[in-house]
């Protein structure tokens, strides 16, 4: 018997074989087809936002299947083909993503493989003490604190500054976070904030400032924020107040008297509070108090190290958020009546 096929089973075979190429060409052709439409297939969600978390270690397999289990998207296999086939090596990455009205499929991807996260927004406002920012944390369950944080009088030191007291040692302003960021993390990235706006503030400051150190200068500021109702007047209360220092005379600021009050004080700041020694209180000590009252803006900080040339040594408040100065103690009482009129 021949070992060779005869013709006719020969060409049978060809043609089978020809045939079996061509369906698992059209079926390729046809799968790349569909994997690569799929990237272009809208995110089914409700409304303009959706979170879409992904927990650490979750795979494409298990990614796709939730995302169709939760109507994201339409087919998990489809969604896993072209994932595999887009990212080659690369991986997705863990976290919490928001997905917006009108992405598609390669969007997400792209976000997931670009670890392009969910980021939210949090805004610490001047003139807040260091309880108000705990406060604000607190209320967050993003960055509620984990730590059990010291005492004000040391919070300096674990935020890393050069100086141990707490108050007024985060800059003002509204910082950008993750889900993954820690209500300490936050605090010490605002301390570092501050610290490096204090030490530019510093280094381009009136060099005949009667101030020895760049936290002195943070004090001052903080007076200033609490003493000021219009950003205009900011740099001639911080005239008065360098006068002052230079002059020998007590700043006499209100509001360090009635931080040093503390929960003393009811919301009316009376004579008896004015006489009342603490080492806070400016009226009866002389110099800055020993730490800042609040949290402090750019705008104060550079008003503190800049301020507006001029002989003014006395201020009072309009009742419209000016205030009126003067260069002598005559001039001020005689201020201080007009407004005790209008009002």
């Amino acid at each position: 018997m021949s070992d060779t096929l005869p013709a006719r089973s020969f060409k049978a075979l060809q043609w089978g074989v020809s045939v079996a190429v061509l369906v698992g060409g059209l079926i390729l052709a046809l799968l790349v087809y569909v994997i690569s439409e799929v990237r272009f297939e809208p995110i089914n969600i409700k409304g303009d936002k959706h979170l879409l978390i992904v927990p650490s270690g979750q795979g494409l397999n298990e990614l796709a299947a939730d995302l169709e289990a939760s109507g994201l998207i339409d087919s998990g296999w489809k969604f896993n083909a072209y994932a595999r086939t887009s990212l080659g090596e690369q991986h997705i990455l863990a976290g919490e993503y928001f997905v917006k009205r009108g992405d598609t499929v390669r969007d997400l991807l792209q976000r997931l493989r670009d670890g392009d996260v969910a980021t939210y927004r949090l805004t610490l406002i001047e003139g807040w003490r260091m309880e108000d920012v705990m406060a604000h944390l607190s209320r967050n369950s993003r960055l509620a604190l984990d730590e059990q944080l010291p005492s004000i009088e040391s919070l300096g030191t674990w935020l890393g500054l050069p100086w141990a007291h707490g108050e007024g040692s985060v800059l003002p302003d509204t910082y950008v976070y993750t889900s993954y960021e820690r209500g300490e993390d936050l605090l010490r990235r605002a301390a570092g904030a501050l610290e490096s706006e204090l030490t530019l503030a510093w280094d381009t400051r009136d060099p005949e400032l009667p101030l020895k150190t760049p936290y002195e200068l943070l004090i001052l500021a903080s007076i200033i924020e609490k003493e000021s109702g219009t950003p205009s007047d900011s740099f001639r209360i911080s005239r008065v107040f360098a006068n002052r220092l230079e002059a020998g005379m007590r700043l006499q600021a209100d509001p360090t008297v009635i931080y040093g009050l503390g929960d003393a004080f009811a919301g009316d700041l009376l004579r008896i509070h004015l006489r009342e020694d603490t080492p806070y209180n400016t009226y009866t000590r002389h110099g800055l108090p020993p730490s800042p009252i609040a949290l402090v803006s750019r705008h104060s900080l550079y008003a503190a190290a800049k301020p507006r040339n001029g002989p003014w040594k006395y201020f009072v408040a309009r009742g419209d958020g000016s205030s009126e100065f003067s260069t002598s103690l005559t001039e001020h009482n005689r201020a201080v009546r007009e407004f005790v009129k209008r009002r």
